[in-house]
């Protein structure tokens, strides 16, 4: 059976809110590190769906080992990978908690990320997704640098879905994904969908925003692990492949059946995706280069790329590369409401 639930969370009180999805493949070398940041915030956690999708290695074994007596996992087997969407969306069909956290085997959680959550989301009972700022370490889990994200607001807030459209139009997405904690029944309306690939969680996350608003803490509170190697970053290095998923993207956003994706924002986030593309293919060009040469040839031709495809994020990219946040709540040049 390619599919098979091999054990169930054992009996007891409820402590926490927060199902945690976390599909795994071949991730055995790093593991217990990210399952060990999990056991230390276990007071905030419901259940954790634990998805073996395929592995080669002796993850489910690890898992078993360090998750076995908490009493609050679930082990999910399937002999044949079925990949990281369909994982999630087994997972998310199956979760009983208030709240809901996809992680990822290789990203530990800092043990502050499901507490912070819950306090934010349970102060603003209408938002529907809480995001934080994330590190990034390599495989050997030394610091590793990751693309500054804009901050929708200073320090830490709550931003409606006219802020939130006027945000995402200004200032591109704030989202890491490694730190975004969900409602399960906003989750669960707007789904997971194969079609998007790796984009599907950062769809999932601004729907949720677009739809009934946001909280944001300028902190980071997970650790994303090998970014450069991530399927996000191969996507764009695959441009037949990214644009499929664009155009799949984009139809989802013009039908949305909130409207929660005015047109004028829709054609920026596809100028966005463009222009990420084209990074991708030069930063391939660039490689085969190396050295100072071939650093200081792709960040002139990166931001020639960046005039053409996104003028409009030139100034907020600059001052986020001079180490200086991006923020504020009410962008002056919001997108029109209609479709």
């Amino acid at each position: 059976m390619d599919s098979e639930r091999t054990e169930t969370a054992a009996g007891g009180a409820e402590t926490g809110l927060v199902s945690v999805i976390l599909p795994c493949r071949d991730e055995a070398a790093v593991l217990a590190e990210t399952l060990q940041s999990f056991l230390a915030a276990q007071d905030s956690i419901h259940e954790i769906v634990f998805i073996d999708d395929g592995s080669r290695d002796n993850s489910l074994e690890i898992a078993k080992r360090l998750l076995g007596d908490c009493g609050k996992a679930v082990f999910i087997r399937h002999e044949t990978a079925i990949g990281t969407a369909a994982s999630l969306r087994e997972g998310l069909s199956r979760v009983s908690g208030r709240f809901v956290f996809m992680g990822a085997g290789d990203d530990p959680i800092d043990p502050d990320l499901l507490p912070t959550a819950l306090h934010w989301l349970g102060d603003h009972p209408g938002a529907g997704v809480f995001s934080a700022e994330s590190r990034g370490i390599d495989l050997a889990g030394r610091p590793q640098d990751v693309p500054a994200l804009p901050r929708p607001v200073d320090g830490a807030g709550f931003l409606d879905s006219r802020n939130c459209r006027a945000a995402l139009y200004r200032m591109d997405s704030w989202f890491a994904g490694n730190t975004c904690v969900y409602r399960t029944d906003v989750l669960q309306d707007i789904g997971i969908h194969d079609d998007l690939g790796p984009f599907c969680d950062a769809y999932a996350a601004w729907t949720a925003a677009l739809r009934h608003g946001a909280c944001f803490v300028a902190s980071p509170l997970g650790t994303k692990r090998d970014l450069v190697g991530g399927a996000g970053v191969a996507m764009f290095r695959d441009p037949a492949r990214a644009e499929m998923i664009w155009l799949a993207a984009r139809r989802r956003m013009e039908a949305d059946p909130a409207s929660a994706y005015p047109k004028a924002l829709i054609d920026r986030m596809e100028r966005r995706w463009r222009y990420n593309i084209a990074r991708a293919r030069l930063a391939s060009r660039f490689d085969k280069i190396g050295g100072y040469t071939g650093s200081l040839a792709f960040a002139v031709f990166r931001f020639a790329v960046a005039v053409r495809y996104k003028p409009f994020d030139v100034l907020s990219i600059l001052l986020r590369r001079g180490g200086r946040p991006v923020s504020g709540t009410l962008p002056r040049d919001e997108p029109d409401g209609g479709k």
